[in-house]
């Protein structure tokens, strides 16, 4: 009666097939390399591809700390400095994800150690390994000297994040209820 079940991937029939994106960020994220590798060089548009958070495959690889799936990401073009909708670097996921290799080659490669998010934190302020904070804090201090408003900068110093700011107020307030009018007309409220 349930013969149907054991005919072709088990995987397909409970959970719906999921988008080439989709099937990419969960192989990385289930670090199976040879999956993401064969994707990425078959599907070399899906480098920059976001989710609904902004979430590209080089933000999932920095966390995940594969280095060779990075370098090939790079190669085909992924963006090593783009940030998530939330404003997370590649470095703020590499430092969150503890992956100190995947942070110092971030940083060879021109990453902004005093990068700011959303929430106006660094990648030091997410690290989540003492080995990586101990190595991100020097250099995020120097960088500080050096340009002293990176520390005081406003949370909206990433990419895109004043178009998004733009949005976020260009939205009309709603019509008070007609609750709220009534109250205001007999001089209860307001």
């Amino acid at each position: 009666m349930f013969n149907f079940l054991f005919q072709g991937n088990l995987g397909d029939i409970i959970a719906p097939i999921q988008s080439p994106e989709q099937q990419l960020l969960i192989a990385i994220q289930n670090r199976q390399m040879d999956k993401a590798k064969a994707m990425v060089c078959m599907y070399a548009c899906l480098r920059n591809t976001a989710v609904d958070s902004g979430v590209t495959p080089v933000h999932m690889a920095c966390q995940a700390g594969l280095q060779e799936l990075l370098r090939r990401l790079a190669e085909l073009g992924g963006d090593l400095a783009g940030a998530d909708n939330s404003g997370n670097t590649p470095l703020h996921y590499a430092a969150k994800g503890g992956q100190i290799d995947t942070v110092k080659w971030l940083l060879e490669l021109g990453a902004r150690v005093d990068a700011r998010n959303a929430s106006r934190q660094s990648p030091y302020d997410l690290a989540t390994n003492h080995v990586v904070r101990q190595y991100l804090l020097p250099l995020q201090l120097k960088a500080e000297a050096s340009n002293p408003s990176s520390a005081a900068a406003s949370p909206y110093d990433y990419p895109g994040a004043q178009a998004q700011q733009q949005q976020q107020y260009a939205a009309p307030l709603p019509p008070p209820s007609a609750a709220l009018e009534a109250l205001m007309q007999v001089g209860v409220c307001c």
